[in-house]
């Protein structure tokens, strides 16, 4: 009886985030990553629609694994693998010597903001 009772407090007290949730979490933080990139000019507009098109490749290869039946366990890894390469990706693109043009000093600062 005490064994149930521990399960039971168990399963309450620690309840599983589900994958989707984490999944959108982490695009959440790639998305703020894009655009403090983009706002502070450590990435380029090509740069930036490069990875706003790899998240979205990603987001179709998640609903490509969930229609063809996966089992969860290999489909959440190979999301998870898919979501690791893009944030080294980011970290790689933002660390790089490509500088937006308009944060260089060569060129004049982009018009404000009507």
């Amino acid at each position: 009886m005490a064994a149930v009772a521990w399960l039971l407090t168990l399963a309450t007290v620690s309840p599983a985030q589900p994958p989707e949730d984490d999944f959108a979490n982490r695009f959440d933080r790639q998305d703020l990553a894009i655009q403090r990139g983009k706002d502070s000019g450590a990435l380029t507009r090509r740069e930036v629609r490069w990875l706003r098109r790899e998240q979205e490749e990603t987001r179709r290869f998640m609903d490509d694994l969930r229609y063809q039946g996966y089992p969860p366990h290999e489909a959440i890894r190979q999301i998870e693998q898919r979501l690791d390469r893009l944030d080294r990706r980011i970290h790689e693109l933002a660390t790089n010597n490509e500088v937006a043009p308009h944060f260089r000093g060569d060129y004049p600062p982009p018009p404000p903001p009507r």
